[in-house]
């Protein structure tokens, strides 16, 4: 989850054996973060139709990769440890990477 002594509530959230959602607010900016596990098969079909697309290396070479669809809305995708992470929402490109190293484990019942 987001760091809740940066500013950011929960305002919704979703977990099974598989997947987890958690959706939060800090000011106007709005955040859809996601993990999964990663299974190594299909993850999913991602639209890059309206946006650009960019390599990133969070926390290895070439482990993550964002979509910028301007005005500040982007969405970020990273693995990690066994899992696929994503943040969405109202950021730029400095603050999506920045979310993505300040995520911590959160025990959900």
């Amino acid at each position: 989850g987001l760091p809740e002594e940066d500013g950011w509530k929960l305002t919704d959230s979703f977990s099974d054996e598989t997947w987890s959602t958690r959706d939060y607010i800090r000011g106007k900016t709005k955040i859809a973060f996601m993990q999964s596990i990663n299974n190594f098969g299909t993850m999913g079909n991602i639209s890059t139709d309206r946006a650009k697309i960019e390599m990133l290396s969070l926390y290895s070479k070439n482990d993550g990769f964002m979509l910028d669809f301007g005005n500040d809305d982007s969405l970020i995708y990273w693995i990690y440890d066994g899992y696929l992470f994503s943040i969405s929402g109202n950021i730029d490109k400095n603050e999506a990477i920045k979310l993505a190293h300040s995520t911590k484990i959160i025990d959900s019942p």
